[in-house]
């Protein structure tokens, strides 16, 4: 079984290059029925980020493919799981780190059958520094119902801490590529409409960083029940 770590990038060559390494510590031991791919979607960066996989362990562990231009970010993430070949994908933004176990303990929960996963994850700061108090925990639901109004009022924020399967992101037709935020909290809404119910498993995913550019970062509470009642207003039908 394969799994896809997939990265849509754009001008991050710094930290992307630390991405990318979290991403090749990933051990799977002792399960041999699974592997990994780590494709990187460039969305015409103009920083050199190519310039990481010209030589060196890049270069043969990620598949990089580079656009011609910009199209945004919801459109870098479709065309990174359409180069992907996993049937399990797990999107892990440029600035972020994996956790070596990730991908085995998402292996580990595939017996339950539900099509997409929910686990928990670290914030840091621009070093990677842990930031104390600002874990996220995912929640246990009883129906997609409940969780949608949850998600609708603010009160639940989903992000980089999702693995799903292929044939769910394409039954919903991928992300968004209209919206140039909030577009994972989107497609996780239209899982739900489909009345697929995540399994919430208890692990840690990844650690997100917090830092200057970083968009979580310049979002605030306030922000985000914004965006969610945009969201409800979307699908109001």
């Amino acid at each position: 079984m394969m799994i896809s770590i997939v990265t849509a990038t754009k001008n991050r060559k710094l930290l992307l290059g630390e991405n990318m390494e979290s991403v090749r510590r990933s051990v799977l031991a002792p399960r041999r029925d699974v592997s990994f791919e780590h494709v990187i979607y460039d969305d015409g960066s103009t920083d050199g980020t190519e310039l990481l996989f010209e030589e060196g362990y890049a270069k043969s562990s990620c598949k990089y493919i580079k656009g011609d231009k910009s199209r945004g970010v919801s459109y870098a993430k479709n065309q990174a799981v359409a180069h992907s070949s996993g049937e399990y994908v797990f999107v892990l933004d440029d600035d972020d780190v994996i956790l070596q176990r990730t991908i085995y303990n998402f292996a580990e929960c595939l017996e339950s059958g539900a099509s997409w996963y929910l686990a928990d994850f670290l914030r840091a700061d621009n070093d990677l520094k842990y930031m104390m108090g600002e874990d996220y925990y995912s929640w246990k639901f009883s129906t997609t119902s409940e969780m949608l109004e949850s998600i609708y009022k603010g009160e639940h924020f989903l992000q980089g801490n999702v693995m799903f399967s292929r044939k769910i992101f394409d039954k919903v037709g991928g992300f968004d590529e209209k919206m140039g935020m909030a577009e994972d909290l989107d497609l996780y809404v239209r899982f739900l409409r489909e009345g697929e119910m995540p399994d919430a498993v208890c692990f840690i995913s990844h650690i997100h960083r917090m830092h200057t550019f970083n968009l979580s970062a310049q979002t605030s509470k306030e922000d985000h029940v914004k965006i969610a009642q945009e969201l409800r207003k979307k699908y109001k039908n």
